[in-house]
């Protein structure tokens, strides 16, 4: 614990003297550099229009009305014998609200159009994804959770603010369901993985979806300081071939994937938003 605090320390003071020199550098990293240095910029700097406004409200307020949620989630079917309030799901395992804009941001660019995120919990991201994908023509959200419970709440949630946009929240355990992802023939332009926050789990997933990534994909890794296993597991990524570039944002780690790309990088960049 204390050996985490100290990183969260060396991390934001080290983004706060290079953070400016970081972002030039992403800039120039071509096209999805420059959007993810924008997407970044715009949530640090809260630059939000006024339907934007609306909007962030208007999804947040899903997030404050689970804070007070009173039914109960049960986890047995994921091998834990724990029950937990809706309440208690949302304080411990939502994505806060900042890396939930960050996430409408980046996709946001014309050339997201097919997300996959793994690990839906009550749809308090999801909700984000599938509100930037508005307006696009072919898209595809897939969510997975492994817990009933929480698939019937994201589900609803969905359903409510979805309108016409293609989503699918799958239920099960994910090395079953990320097998018939693997043979769907769908190619992602962004991956969120958010659901075990183990070491084998993450190179596991990572290695099963390398050939369901578009060109240049965005792939994003939660938690990634969660523990040493996790903190392995993220440098391992970070030195994989296809990687073009690597972000640690501490809380999250993100890539831009290209499978031609037959040498490691050495583009690595730190940036803060938010713990």
């Amino acid at each position: 614990m204390l050996y985490n605090k100290l990183l969260k320390t060396k991390h934001f003071f080290s983004c706060k003297v290079f953070n400016y020199k970081n972002l030039q550098r992403l800039n120039q990293h071509g096209v999805e550099g420059k959007y993810i240095a924008q997407a970044f910029l715009k949530t640090l700097n809260g630059e939000n229009t006024p339907d934007e406004n609306q909007l962030f409200k208007k999804l947040n307020q899903f997030r404050l009305d689970l804070i007070t949620d009173k039914r109960k989630i049960s986890f047995e079917e994921i091998g834990h014998k724990s029950i937990m309030t809706v309440a208690e799901v949302v304080g411990r395992a939502a994505s806060p609200e900042i890396w939930s804009q960050f996430f409408y941001r980046l996709s946001q660019a014309s050339r997201i159009k097919n997300i996959l995120e793994i690990g839906t919990n009550l749809g308090v991201s999801g909700q984000y994804f599938i509100k930037a994908l508005e307006g696009k023509k072919n898209t595809k959200f897939i969510s997975m959770e492994g817990v009933k419970g929480l698939c019937e709440i994201a589900s609803t949630r969905f359903d409510l603010i979805s309108g016409e946009n293609h989503f699918e929240v799958v239920h099960g355990l994910y090395d079953k369901s990320l097998q018939n992802i693997v043979i769907s023939n769908i190619y992602f332009d962004l991956i969120f993985i958010d659901g075990n926050h183990r070491y084998e789990a993450t190179l596991k997933y990572f290695e099963l979806l390398k050939n369901n990534l578009s060109y240049r994909a965005i792939v994003i890794f939660d938690d990634i300081h969660w523990s040493s296993g996790m903190r392995r597991a993220w440098r391992e990524i970070c030195t994989q071939k296809g990687v073009v570039f690597s972000i640690n944002f501490f809380k999250l780690g993100l890539i831009v994937f290209d499978s031609k790309q037959s040498k490691p990088t050495d583009d690595h960049y730190q940036l803060f938003l938010s713990l």
